[in-house]
């Protein structure tokens, strides 16, 4: 589980005009504290990318590999921190890593564009109503899961068992999948407890209310 990368260029408005207030500062205050060996945050693209204006070139100044996702302030006012035609080469060199926000982006967990970029775009108040719970949860799992920014993902994780459970997947199928064993990880369900083996003994008509009941 490597970090991920913060980039916010946000100004927040204050009562002194001379003084400016970054809202990485409230994202390393109020969202980031207890989890700040996991996210690396900046205010400056600059800190980490390098490229031309006229959009031919963008290269990373770090190692591709070094971060699991990256998110990106992403203005859809024209006055991005780093210009369109830059983004599109970000886009092209970081797929599905990478997630752009702004106040009124278009939301989409996976997005494939006609020239076939593929990205993730989420609004700023849901990155930060659910940025918190992203660390918190994935810590937990040990793994980064985008799923938790964008979905109630307990709730997701027991549509997902209910979907396999019509498909007449078997119960040994059921309890060997990443969908229950992250849901029993979430709820702090160990292998051997009295709930866990509950769950596990209980018949497919039981499970779904089992696992609520959690």
């Amino acid at each position: 589980m490597k970090k991920v990368l913060l980039i916010d260029d946000k100004v927040i408005e204050s009562a002194n005009k001379d003084v400016f207030v970054y809202m990485v500062d409230k994202w390393s205050s109020e969202r980031i504290a207890e989890y700040s060996d996991l996210v690396d945050i900046s205010r400056s693209a600059n800190d980490y990318f390098k490229w031309d204006q006229a959009g031919n070139d963008c290269n990373p100044l770090f190692n591709k590999t070094e971060y699991d996702f990256i998110f990106i302030h992403h203005s859809q006012k024209g006055d991005s921190i780093i210009p369109s035609n830059v983004i599109d080469l970000i886009k092209r060199d970081f797929g599905d890593k990478l997630v752009l926000f702004s106040g009124n982006i278009r939301e989409n967990f996976l997005n494939t564009e006609n020239f076939g970029f593929t990205y993730r775009s989420i609004q700023r108040q849901k990155l930060w109503d659910r940025f918190r719970e992203f660390l918190k949860k994935s810590d937990i799992l040990n793994e980064w899961v985008i799923e938790i920014l964008y979905f109630d993902y307990e709730k997701h994780l027991v549509g997902k068992i209910m979907n396999l459970l019509d498909h007449d997947s078997s119960r040994d199928f059921i309890n060997k999948s990443n969908e229950m064993k992250h849901y029993l990880k979430l709820k702090y369900v160990e292998p051997g407890s009295s709930k866990y083996q509950r769950i596990i003994d209980c018949t497919d008509e039981e499970l779904v209310d089992e696992l609520r009941k959690l």
